[in-house]
Order: C-alpha cells, then structure tokens, then sequence
C-alpha cells in the first residue's frame, strides 16, 4: 500500500514536470513566432486600449483576494471570508466591464457588443497589388427589419445609374 502511493506520488511530479517543460516551450514559441512576425512587412500594428490594462491588473487583484479568502477560511475566519469573496466579486464585476469597454473601444469588436441604429460598423484591411495588406476601409453595413423588403430610394437611383 505505501509503495503504491509512492508510486503514484512520482508519477504525478513526472507528468507535472513534462506539462510545465511543454507548456515552457509552447510560450517560448509563440514568442518567437511574435517577434519574427512583427519584422513582416505585412504585420499591421495596432495599440492596445487602456480598458485592456487595467482588467488585467483587477483580475490578478482578484486572484489575490480569491487566495487571501481561501486562506481564512482555512483559519475559521468567516467574516474575513465574506469581506475577501465580496471584493473578488466587485473586483470581476470590474474585469468584465473593462473588457466590454476595451473591446467596444475597438472598431474590429464593436459589431459584436452592441448596435447603432441597426448599423454595424468594421475595419476591413485592404491588400494591394502584391496581397500585402496597406490601406484599410471604413465600411457600415445597414441590417433592415425585413430582409425581403424593396431596397430604399437612394439604393435604386444608384443601382439605375450604374454606380
């Protein structure tokens, strides 16, 4: 029985040990691939909104206060518990709404938050010539009620003079 358990102790270090080496590498090549790609003449730059910031400083603050609330309830410290799960809540609560604000911050995510007036609006990257991407184009598109209904006035004059 105690030999078994050893046994078991060992291998359960053993595959600890191989998934944290893999997941070593894996980090380790998707840092490369990053900065390899970011020497492309292709590679779009793009700024990460502030909103993006500060969820990720909340959500480790809450894994902080998520500890702290397990460590007091291993010390039978219960109103200690509620005060520290209360402030995980508010700070997730935080978490979510700053990742809503950081992505309808950005054109590229805004379609998938929200509607303006039935309009959805998306940044659409442009490839030249040699299909490297350059330009990039604004465009809206219109979502009517009713999807058989006759296009509105100004699509028909355009449509009967060629535009």
């Amino acid at each position: 029985m105690e030999l078994e358990k050893k046994v078991k102790e060992r291998t359960y270090k053993q595959m600890l040990l191989v998934s944290m080496i893999s997941m070593t590498m894996m980090f380790a090549g998707l840092t490369s691939a990053y900065v390899i790609s970011t020497k492309r003449e292709d590679w779009v730059n793009f700024e990460i909104p502030q909103a993006f910031y500060i969820s990720t400083i909340l959500i480790l603050l809450g894994s902080l206060t998520f500890y702290l609330s397990k460590r007091a309830i291993s010390n039978d410290k219960h109103s200690q518990t509620t005060v520290w799960l209360s402030v995980t809540l508010a700070l997730g609560l935080g978490f979510v709404f700053f990742q809503l604000e950081g992505f309808s911050s950005t054109d590229r995510f805004r379609p998938l938050l929200y509607r303006r007036k039935k309009q959805y609006r998306h940044l659409i990257p442009l490839r030249d010539h040699n299909g490297a991407y350059g330009t990039h184009v604004r465009r809206t598109y219109r979502i009517d009620r009713n999807p058989l209904a006759t296009p509105s006035s100004k699509v028909q004059q355009q449509q009967q003079t060629g535009a």
